[in-house]
């Protein structure tokens, strides 16, 4: 079903009626309309449901085209686009940027609210349409949409040099995921060299699982590291290249109030220091635990470290801006074997010598509820404690 075909009013009724059915049910049923295949109708429907809670913005617009679901599960949130589009624009203002690799195209849309002109560069011609439509739909006249291989793009258009993005796949030929840089399509390897010469600033989206001490020996002119999560769940690690690198990690933790954590990822780190579980317990989030700087938080907020292989921090004094999790110690569990059997508890298992489904097993606990039990050891002694949530 091609976008123009979907904004035919009879057709817009019928999705609105059906927005909140069941998928596949619809899957089961006769199409309503001779030339439109059931199957479209409930990829618009999908779409819809998806976009509710992941793309507002495309949801709140009737003629928006949807694509199929694996393009909605890789493309990026509205949290995590809004966030490159602020900080790619803190460089270059009011000027040009190249996405070669644009999908459904919802980086380019935010891109199109900071530059000047955006271009938005997609091989699948399905897709390119999807987003082309989508552009024109939510008034986007500054995004200019082609159906292109993005390298060849980049070489036929060499007066465009002020921002290159470029979030490569991250599957092999055969469908397995990848990680190394030149098993990413594009390679990244081979290309990066060229554009950090012809552009002034490059942007790489990257899968959460890459090894960051490895990007900062591979990559040249490597100047910061972005680790973005959502609710302490991490999505993305953005890299940027330029002439004159800072050498910075961000790490953010979207959606919440904790603060961006930033660092030098070639300064020194004053070595931590140890004790004993005090009244409260902190656990970084996600992102700040990725860069693996976690421990300059010792010193900026006077805490001690659990033991050498933890991320956990402790402190007397509550500290509430702390940048993830807080956990008040309320007792020991001194009998585990009886106070926790048949205990429907949260289990925050973090450093423990003893594997969380040997535990269950050993102690008849499930992990379904809500009061956590925090297990886990100091350079002393392992730990077994009850505690409370405090943010």
């Amino acid at each position: 079903m091609t976008p123009e075909i979907l904004s035919r009013p009879e057709i817009q009724q019928w999705l609105n009626e059906h927005a909140k059915d069941d998928i596949y049910n619809l899957a089961l049923k006769k199409s309503p309309f001779p030339d439109i295949e059931m199957s479209d109708l409930v990829q618009q429907i999908q779409g819809r449901q998806i976009a509710a809670k992941k793309l507002p913005i495309l949801f709140s617009h009737e003629s928006i085209c949807y694509p199929p679901k694996i393009n909605l599960e890789q493309t990026s949130s509205a949290t995590t686009a809004h966030y490159k589009a602020g900080i790619i624009k803190d460089g270059i203002k009011n000027k040009q940027i190249i996405d070669i690799t644009g999908g459904f195209g919802i980086d380019c849309i935010y891109f199109a609210d900071c530059f000047r002109e955006v271009y938005h560069i997609e091989q699948n011609i399905e897709l390119q349409q999807i987003a082309a439509h989508n552009f024109k739909v939510l008034g986007k006249v500054n995004i200019q949409s082609h159906n292109a291989d993005g390298i060849r793009f980049l070489n036929e258009h060499s007066d465009l040099n002020d921002a290159l993005f470029v979030d490569p796949a991250r599957r092999s030929a055969n469908q397995k995921k990848v990680f190394l840089l030149e098993d990413l399509t594009p390679n990244i390897l081979e290309h990066i060299e060229e554009w950090n010469s012809r552009f002034n600033e490059v942007w790489v989206k990257l899968s959460p699982m890459i090894d960051l001490t490895y990007l900062i020996k591979t990559i040249p002119n490597l100047s910061q590291i972005h680790l973005v999560a959502v609710k302490n769940e991490l999505k993305e690690v953005l890299i940027q290249t330029k002439q004159d690198p800072i050498k910075k990690i961000t790490a953010v933790n979207l959606e919440t109030n904790d603060f961006p954590f930033e660092v030098q990822w070639d300064s020194p780190i004053t070595p931590p220091l140890y004790s004993e579980i005090k009244t409260y317990i902190y656990e970084p989030h996600v992102a700040i635990q990725k860069s693996g700087y976690n421990d300059v938080l010792t010193k900026l907020f006077i805490l001690f470290k659990l033991h050498p292989n933890s991320q956990l921090y402790t402190s007397n004094d509550l500290i509430i801006n702390f940048p993830g999790r807080i956990f008040k110690i309320l007792s020991p569990v001194k009998n585990p074997k009886k106070e926790l059997k048949g205990k429907s508890i949260q289990a925050i298992h973090r450093n423990f010598p003893e594997s969380l489904a040997n535990l269950k097993r050993k102690y008849k606990f499930i992990t379904d509820g809500i009061d956590p039990i925090i297990f886990t050891q100091t350079k002393d002694k392992v730990s077994i404690l009850k505690a409370e949530i405090i943010t």
